[in-house]
């Protein structure tokens, strides 16, 4: 044999360089498996932010609408989606990174806007500015996820395989619960939504006798005693500091009261009947909290 025969180094190297068929091929599985993830990360999202009040307040009868619910699942699906290909679509893994961290941005973005109408100055403080250093250790483990996702399919072994991807798997569905809980009412939202019920129940105890002022003026309100209701809460869209409290009965009777936070004590200032807000409509929907 000849030493011209015998392999180089370039030769060496060459079999190891990546190509670009390989690069493609690997961007291809690589945004496959994003999207996949993202569809897994928006549906567990949705889930945990439409039902945290629920089942952390087992003592509320909090609503959960199942009707907008399962519309949000579906569109925090198609957003997952989105955002799954956008942070698995460029090699670089900071640049993945930072381009899922500015999806998150924009859809969150998109999604309040839709549903807030306090002042966009007071929303960007208040929302936009935690959103973006949340959102970036939130894509830092989604693109880690990724592409750990293609290393876990190069095992040998099957069971290793499935082993791996179900721990990517938990990874994301952890990821997904801890940003869907951040929704839960925070203390004043509880204050506002307990005292209205604390109110309730006194009058509707009290039916046929004196009522309390809040709900005088309501001539179907008294025939609601004994029938069942449920609570749900969102951002007063005329205050500040004021929020939504709305009542939902099994009779299809409804009405929303006001309730202002601002001294650190839950006040009613109004209740009307119906679901649009005592001081003007309402954007959100059902069971939508937005503090």
């Amino acid at each position: 044999m000849s030493l011209s025969s015998l392999p180089t180094t370039n030769d060496f190297l060459d079999k190891y360089q990546p190509t670009p068929e390989k690069n493609r091929r690997e961007q291809i599985l690589r945004m496959a498996a994003g999207v996949v993830y993202g569809l897994l990360l928006g549906i567990i999202y949705a889930l945990v932010n439409g039902t945290i009040d629920a089942v952390t307040f087992p003592d509320l009868p909090m609503r959960v609408e199942w009707s907008s619910l399962w519309v949000d699942v579906a569109l925090s699906g198609a957003g997952g989606m989105v955002l799954g290909a956008v942070a698995a679509w460029p090699p670089n893994a900071w640049v993945g990174t930072l381009s899922g961290a500015a999806a998150i941005v924009v859809w969150e973005m998109v999604r309040s806007l839709v549903r807030l109408s306090n002042a966009l100055s007071v929303f960007l403080l208040i929302f936009i500015l935690p959103l973006v250093v949340f959102s970036l250790p939130i894509a830092g483990v989604f693109r880690w996820s990724v592409s750990r996702h293609l290393q876990v399919m190069q095992r040998p072994r099957v069971r290793r395989r499935v082993v791996g991807v179900g721990g990517l798997v938990l990874t994301i569905v952890a990821v997904a619960a801890f940003a869907g809980s951040w929704s839960r009412m925070t203390g004043g939202s509880e204050d506002a939504v307990r005292k209205v019920n604390t109110v309730l129940k006194t009058a509707l105890a009290a039916a046929g006798g004196q009522m309390p002022g809040v709900f005088r003026g309501m001539p179907n309100f008294q025939a609601q005693a004994g029938h069942a209701y449920w609570l749900s809460q969102q951002a007063s869209p005329a205050s500040l500091t004021g929020i939504d409290v709305r009542i939902t009965f099994d009779t299809g009777y409804a009405m929303t009261c006001l309730v202002e936070t601002e001294t650190g004590k839950a006040q009613i200032v109004t209740c009307v009947e119906g679901t649009e807000s005592p001081l003007g409509p309402s954007r959100g929907g059902p069971g939508e909290q937005q503090r």
